[in-house]
């Protein structure tokens, strides 16, 4: 307090205040923002389900839409003639493929499901003789009651199923609605898709635009953003499917060719997981191992060429298929796909979670870079351009 009575701060306490009024404003807009990420997915998390099928026509619409854009200018502007040819250059070469395989692939499924539980079983009985002690570990833990219920084939009786569900009609009428509601939102994807591909390709510019209460260059950081992120969707989804389509052929001719019983539908499987990163080659080994070493023709030596195989794909796709097809453009190593495929999925739960962890991560890190660039590097620039005006102490002899 100065002579005249009024309360005056100091120099070095005016710039703690305004540190601590700017640490405030700052931990308030963190928590808003954080607290509007956290209840948008609740919101996605909670209607994936419903979310997940649209999803997935813009993803196949930005996929398509260049090719979309090429027959719609080859077939005299006319939007249903495009769209018709893009969904005929689709589904020919899979109904070509479907009539020529699709028996013996579905033929091979079955077969697999119903011989699975007994490798398994035999799975349990091998590692019961070989290691007691553990398996008296996990059945104090109900693994022996988990195999027994194991058993695909129960499933498609219906007197098994009325008895599991008798006396639960109100779960069961919720059931067949979410079901049903599951069915038609797939059955709509057509629709979806053509609709997206028909509509005008949009822009980060259209939605900044609207965004009338930011700065001019708030409004740019935003439209770089959205951009970024459609431009991520869209390279990695093609790029993706592509890498694992190569995957699924080479894996299913290595494991057909080394005597893998089931083995072409098997590598297919590993091939469809696998654009979900690393998704395929986990699962698969759920029933890789059992198969080789307890199936017909099974052992450690078929183990073993199984294993070579693997790696023989794996090094393919990390040292030529992957770098050359996706080169590195989502700029995320293993850890950080490994760690999104849990984390987006344990966030925004199911398959909707795990096809969009690479893309947000990559978003995610795209915001880094953008708000390295424009606000921590100018920050950390005049902090050492202060430290360069300050004089410098003389050394204590």
């Amino acid at each position: 307090m100065d002579n005249d009575g009024k309360f005056r701060l100091n120099k070095s306490q005016g710039n703690m205040l305004a540190r601590a009024i700017t640490i405030l404003s700052f931990s308030v807009v963190a928590c808003f923002c954080f607290f509007i990420f956290y209840f948008l997915l609740k919101f996605v998390s909670h209607f994936s389900s419903i979310l997940l099928p649209p999803v997935v026509a813009i993803i196949l619409s930005m996929i398509f839409k260049p090719y979309y854009i090429w027959l719609y200018k080859k077939l005299w502007h006319k939007r249903i003639l495009a769209i018709c040819a893009v969904f005929l250059s689709i589904c020919l070469p899979i109904g070509f493929f479907s009539y020529l395989f699709g028996a013996v692939l579905i033929n091979e499924l079955v077969k697999l499901l119903n011989a699975l539980p007994g490798y398994i079983t035999d799975a349990y009985v091998y590692v019961k003789g070989a290691a007691p002690a553990l398996i008296d570990f996990l059945d104090r833990h109900g693994l022996q009651k988990f195999l027994s219920g194991v058993d695909p084939s129960q499933y498609v009786n219906v007197g098994f199923v009325a008895s599991k569900l008798s006396g639960a009609t109100i779960s069961i009428g919720s059931y067949i609605a979410n079901f049903f509601g599951a069915f038609f939102s797939w059955l709509v994807l057509p629709v979806y898709m053509a609709i997206f591909l028909s509509t005008r390709t949009y822009s980060g510019r259209d939605v900044s635009n609207a965004m009338i209460f930011l700065s001019e260059k708030k409004r740019k950081h935003l439209a770089y953003l959205i951009d970024q992120f459609l431009e991520i969707i869209v390279v990695y989804f093609r790029a993706q499917v592509l890498v694992a389509f190569i995957q699924g052929i080479l894996f299913s001719v290595l494991f057909n060719l080394l005597g893998l019983k089931y083995g072409i539908i098997i590598g297919m499987m590993l091939g469809v997981l696998n654009i979900v990163p690393y998704l395929g080659n986990i699962l698969g080994w759920i029933i890789i191992i059992p198969l080789s070493l307890f199936g017909p023709g099974g052992g450690i030596w078929l183990l073993l060429k199984i294993v070579a195989a693997f790696c023989v794909v794996q090094t393919l796709d990390s040292y030529f298929i992957t770098p050359r097809i996706m080169k590195n453009r989502t700029g995320l190593n293993t850890f950080v796909i490994i760690f999104s495929l849990f984390f987006w999925s344990s966030v925004i739960g199911g398959a909707l979670g795990m096809l969009l962890a690479i893309p947000l991560s990559a978003f995610v890190a795209v915001i880094w870079r953008l708000a390295k660039r424009e606000y921590f590097s100018n920050s950390l620039s005049n902090t050492e351009e202060a430290n360069n005006d300050k004089p410098i102490s003389a050394e204590v002899e």
